[in-house]
């Protein structure tokens, strides 16, 4: 049955079908997209929750990763297919934050950590769920530690405001949670029991004074894996506006995007203060040094999109070819060449950052990585979009350093 609905939807490619068949194939396009949303992304996505961050639109939550080989082979079919297609990773329908999803990923490199973590916090925070009466299952539990954990702020909550804000964005986004999930309640029938329970739940969680030690741990881990989690996000950051495509950028994500699903993702933005830091602007060093304010994420983005405006043949026409690595720390990088017209793009980018050797609170290496980047001979100079050029072009994430780079090389300067 399915071999011949696949024959019928894919009839007649290069003339008109029947009118029977063109309806057939009408009836299915208008179809698939609502019952994608909500059969996979407002039902599955919030019932399966193995890593949150593969849980978003345009996604499947069963591939944790692509090879690097597979990423590049999409890219190169990307500048052929679709170079003017739009590259976006974060939209008013998102299920949590761009770099919500990059923290998230981290998890994947700590596996073990985090399951003992969350072992213990199962067996102490004293959840009821299941046969035991109102309150989150195992399910719903763990989905709220890993948006917890995605959407932990990166400067202190302390107490007040703050906090009771980020109580009620949590507690706003478990419930649409269990209700787009169906399991215990929804959108129709609401289990207003189930839906207390699992809010009080959530809100006892983030009292000090009611989860010290839970919070305690939170907040150490969240501290620990936070730069490999920034690091990520500008991994992704700086791949979306460099790869083919046109690369959108959603509101406000030129600083930390935090948010959970809508309404979150819609608050407002502030402007005046992102338009006062674009006016602060010094070098991407400096920003880097006070990372979590976000300031280095936006003048990633504003050195590169000012890049792009100069030069706009290099990125709708240019090439894209993968650029081998080599060393013990090849698999912490991807790296790529886009070239047109004599000049050349190379960006290279962190992979699994946590294994990188990234220190304490900091996104810079506390040592040289072993990884060396097989580049073609192209004499003369290089130069770098981010700051100073590294000493070796072909070692170019350096102890000091910010894992990032994206150097140019223009042939027609001698």
């Amino acid at each position: 049955m399915v071999a011949r609905m696949a024959r019928l939807l894919e009839s007649c490619p290069d003339q008109a079908p029947p009118v029977g068949v063109r309806h057939a194939q009408l009836a299915f396009e208008h179809l698939t997209a609502p019952l994608a949303a909500k059969s996979l992304e407002d039902t599955a996505f919030y019932r399966y929750g193995r890593l949150l961050s593969r849980n978003e639109v345009g996604s499947d939550p069963q591939v944790l990763a692509l090879p690097v080989a597979a990423f590049h082979d999409a890219c190169a079919a990307r500048a052929v297919r679709f170079p003017h297609a739009l590259l976006a990773t974060a939209t008013h329908d998102h299920k949590r934050g761009e770099d919500a999803r990059a923290r998230l990923a981290v998890l994947s490199e700590v596996a073990v950590e985090w399951e003992g973590l969350v072992q213990g916090w199962f067996a102490h925070n004293g959840a009821a769920g299941g046969a035991e009466g109102p309150g989150p299952d195992r399910i719903d539990e763990l989905m709220l530690y890993q948006a917890l954990v995605g959407a932990w702020p990166l400067l202190a909550l302390g107490e007040g405001t703050a906090r009771d804000r980020f109580c009620q964005r949590i507690t706003q986004w478990q419930t649409k949670a269990l209700r787009e999930a169906g399991r215990h309640t929804g959108w129709t029938r609401p289990d207003a029991a189930y839906e207390t329970a699992c809010a009080r739940f959530a809100e006892r969680l983030l009292d000090p004074g009611r989860s010290a030690a839970f919070l305690h741990q939170l907040e150490g881990f969240v501290a620990r894996i936070a730069p490999a989690g920034a690091l990520n996000g500008l991994a992704q950051t700086l791949l979306r506006l460099c790869v083919p495509g046109v690369p959108d950028l959603y509101q406000g994500c030129d600083l930390w995007d935090f948010s959970l699903v809508d309404p979150d993702n819609r608050s407002p933005v502030d402007f005046a203060h992102r338009d006062a830091l674009l006016e602060q602007a010094t070098s991407f060093a400096a920003a880097a040094a006070v990372w979590r304010t976000g300031r280095v994420k936006q003048d990633l983005i504003r050195r590169i999109l000012s890049f792009r405006q100069h030069y706009p043949g290099l990125f709708a026409s240019g090439s894209y070819t993968p650029v081998d690595i080599a060393g013990a720390d090849q698999a912490h990088a991807i790296a790529f060449l886009r070239q047109h017209d004599g000049m050349s793009l190379l960006v290279l980018a962190p992979r699994l950052p946590l294994g990188l050797g990234v220190g304490a609170d900091t996104l810079v290496l506390d040592h040289t990585p072993d990884i060396t980047l097989r580049l073609p001979s192209l004499p003369g100079p290089w130069h770098s979009l981010l700051g100073d050029v590294p000493p070796c072009v072909d070692r170019p994430f350096m102890r000091g350093g910010v894992p990032v780079a994206c150097l140019v090389h223009d042939a027609r300067i001698p």
